[in-house]
């Protein structure tokens, strides 16, 4: 899953780089395609665990009809959906909320089809990446507005359009490469 979310996010760098008007127009479908496909992956990997099961002696009594189907379930949601479903929570209020607060303000402070670049990055970072997307994203954001302040010697607006996908994947990388290894991070995932 790890390839196709880098992946992914990289096409969406280079459509906002390279393809930009044809990103804007399609931005709802490459919203709606990572949520499909990340919870058709989660659906696979259920259904494998349960035939796995299924052919293991002892795992076999973790199936219906020795144990109610309910355990199984439990544990599908919580080892291959639940991270995906709090992110695409996380996602969803934010992406209303900035919504709403920006549609308050005049739209000043995100691009159209911004929101939905946020929401993409947010839901593909996974639980709790989503929570490193947002430090990422603070931080960038303080490094280019301090930049332009030392340089151009000016103070001025500073759009996230073409920071949100960079924060994902270093939140996403540096999770699965340095994060997973520290006892932290073992508090914090869910599997």
């Amino acid at each position: 899953m790890l390839i196709f979310i880098v992946g992914y996010l990289l096409l969406l760098i280079a459509l906002q780089i390279f393809a930009k008007n044809f990103l804007a127009k399609n931005v709802k479908i490459f919203t709606l395609i990572p949520i499909v496909i990340i919870f058709s992956i989660a659906g696979y990997y259920a259904f494998s665990q349960y035939r796995l099961w299924q052919t293991i002696p002892l795992a076999r009594n973790l199936l219906p009809p020795v144990a109610p189907i309910a355990y199984f379930l439990r544990y599908s949601l919580y080892h291959f959906f639940l991270s995906y479903l709090i992110s695409l929570l996380f996602a969803t209020v934010f992406y209303f909320l900035a919504k709403f607060l920006n549609k308050r303000k005049d739209e000043r402070f995100f691009e159209r089809e911004e929101l939905n670049f946020a929401f993409i990055a947010l839901f593909l970072s996974g639980f709790p990446g989503v929570l490193f997307v947002f430090i990422f994203i603070i931080l960038a954001y303080l490094l280019v507005h301090l930049a332009n302040l030392f340089i151009r010697k000016k103070i001025e607006v500073v759009p996230l359009y073409y920071l949100w996908f960079p924060s994902a994947i270093l939140a996403i990388v540096l999770i699965s490469i340095w994060f997973n290894q520290t006892n932290i991070w073992q508090s914090m995932r869910l599997v």
